[in-house]
């Protein structure tokens, strides 16, 4: 008989003791999903937003002296399209697109590399495909005495 209750005793410790674990362990599980470890790439690397579709829209205003850019980042190699015209192809204007280096040179002043340039006219086309990276596209009337106003400037990323 003291066998028996002895046996009835354990069972009821083994009992509550995998009750208490089976608590703890939810209890555990429930903490590490209310607030999960944050990934370490995640804290370190900033996001990138890459351009797609059209980014330039209407018409536009280049000051005398001046220059208008936009800026587009590519994640794979992308075709840029656009168009620009001068209002009643008055006046002239540059349209260039730059990588990330020398558009840094062009706001000094310096020499650059333009990966597409159309020189100084009235309106233009640009079509071409560019590999992944950060690029500017410039409407340059820094040599300009006068303001050019595009009545006409779509460009889009495809």
């Amino acid at each position: 008989m003291l066998d028996f209750v002895n046996m009835v005793i354990q069972r009821r410790w083994l009992w509550q003791g995998a009750v208490v674990l089976g608590i703890a362990a939810f209890v555990v599980i429930l903490v590490f999903k209310a607030n999960p470890p944050k990934q370490r790439s995640e804290m370190e690397r900033p996001k990138i937003s890459y351009t797609s579709g059209a980014f330039v829209s209407g018409p536009v205003t280049v000051e005398a002296g001046g220059f208008l850019n936009y800026k587009f980042v590519l994640n794979s190699r992308k075709r840029l399209v656009g168009k620009f015209t001068t209002a009643g192809y008055k006046g002239k204007i540059d349209c260039i697109v730059l990588d990330e280096k020398n558009f840094e040179l062009f706001k000094t002043g310096g020499e650059v590399q333009k990966l597409v340039g159309t020189g100084s006219i009235p309106g233009g086309k640009i079509d071409r495909s560019i590999d992944p990276g950060t690029y500017y596209l410039v409407f340059d009337n820094r040599l300009g005495k006068e303001k050019i106003d595009l009545e006409e400037a779509d460009f889009s990323i495809e």
